[in-house]
């Protein structure tokens, strides 16, 4: 819906999605539990998504951009249930010169430029229900408030086929970034928290028992500044005849490791970034996404009480057929403990698998078949929770999306 108020334009898009889910799982991570998908074990009916993105254009190519999201997951008194801000922020981009150079900025409460998976209304995949564990990794914890500068070259101002961008952020607010990773792992969801959200730890008794860490919270608040300092991420894309898309970076929040404020500590979390996205043949797409780093909070006598190297990579295959499309994600991922913490062993190896299909009943409605999978082997289920270290979980999906 769009509305045009002299040199202002108006325009607001959503998506509803609902879903019946049947999960073969525990406790879902979003309780405290140690199950990797968004529901717990058994079969749920819940409003999944209910996305509105509300946009205002200026005539001077300044914009601004306005992301809610809401939730009800069954039951109403359901922690996980809500409404809130996922994304905040203002806009600018030129007009091409005559170079072919484009200027773009973007001030606010935003995403880092990373997921070539994640490009439909309301920060949702339009292959998938569920996200890719490492899209649903920044989905939890990694946005920012953060001002954001770069430049386009393109090509057919010089009959190249070939256009490139480089754009740099300066970025605050996201100083506990890592605690989840670290303390329940890798997870697939389709669920991003809020501005000023609160997440529930698993019940961790080195958080009761350690000394290092006697005033951690019981819950994370990931996009809080605590050190005063500035992160950064640099940027660099390449796309060829719309056919290739290439992104790099890497991504620094830049925090002092000794800060703890309101329970909160910072964590030091560094990570470099790939995706590609290769428009094939008979309407076939491949996307490939690769992120590694590591992360470590809370240094005493030289030595980190957490710290992890983690690394994630999937391969997502999609295919459009008349009104049906076909989609297959692989993908791995792990930590790999670097600490000597007693009690606090946070290695993970683990892999899924994604089946998806899609038909379009209309431009506006879609039903969605989803199976996804996850294989994974963590200690700390045992420790903590006397569950199997090596988990296989299962989850069926049934979806309509309706855009508008």
């Amino acid at each position: 819906m769009s509305i045009q108020s002299q040199a202002t334009e108006y325009e607001l898009s959503g998506l509803l999605d609902i879903r019946l889910t049947n999960t073969t799982s525990s406790v879902s991570y979003l309780k405290g539990g140690y199950g990797k998908f968004r529901y717990s074990d058994g079969t749920k009916f819940s409003l999944a998504q209910l996305a509105l993105d509300f946009k205002v254009d200026w005539e001077n190519n300044l914009s601004y951009h306005l992301v809610t999201i809401g939730y009800r997951n069954g039951s109403a008194d359901d922690e996980n249930n809500g409404f809130g801000i996922t994304e905040s922020y203002f806009k600018y981009r030129s007009f091409p010169d005559n170079n072919g150079l484009r200027y773009q900025a973007r001030m606010g409460f935003m995403y880092p430029k990373i997921s070539l998976e994640n490009v439909a209304t309301g920060w949702s995949s339009p292959y998938t229900l569920s996200y890719s564990t490492m899209n649903s990794w920044l989905g939890e914890e990694v946005r920012h408030l953060g001002l954001e500068a770069g430049i386009t070259k393109l090509g057919k101002f010089s009959g190249s086929n070939h256009d490139f961008s480089l754009s740099a952020v300066l970025f605050t607010a996201n100083d506990p970034n890592g605690a989840m990773l670290a303390w329940h792992g890798w997870t697939q969801s389709s669920r991003q928290s809020f501005w000023n959200e609160k997440l529930d730890f698993p019940q961790i008794p080195v958080l009761d028992d350690g000394e290092a860490l006697e005033v951690q919270a019981r819950r994370s608040d990931p996009f809080k500044e605590l050190d005063s300092l500035s992160g950064y991420q640099i940027t660099g894309q390449w796309d060829w005849r719309g056919k290739v898309k290439l992104l790099a970076g890497y991504y620094d929040n830049r925090t002092a490791t000794d800060v703890v404020e309101d329970g909160q500590y910072t964590w030091m979390t560094q990570f470099s970034h790939l995706s590609v996205k290769w428009q094939l043949e008979d309407n076939f797409t491949l996307l490939f996404q690769h992120m590694s780093g590591d992360t470590r909070m809370r240094v005493v006598n030289n030595f980190d009480v957490v710290a992890l190297n983690f690394s994630n990579s999937f391969l997502l295959l999609t295919k459009k057929w008349h009104k049906f499309r076909f989609s297959t994600r692989i993908e791995r991922f792990e930590t790999d403990d670097l600490d000597g913490l007693v009690g606090d062993n946070n290695d993970e190896d683990g892999k899924g698998v994604t089946l998806s299909l899609a038909y379009e009943f209309s431009k506006q409605l879609f039903f969605h078949l989803e199976y996804n999978y996850l294989d994974s082997i963590r200690p700390s289920r045992y420790y903590y929770a006397y569950l199997d270290k090596d988990s296989q979980e299962k989850q069926l999906q049934l979806a309509a999306r309706y855009y508008f």
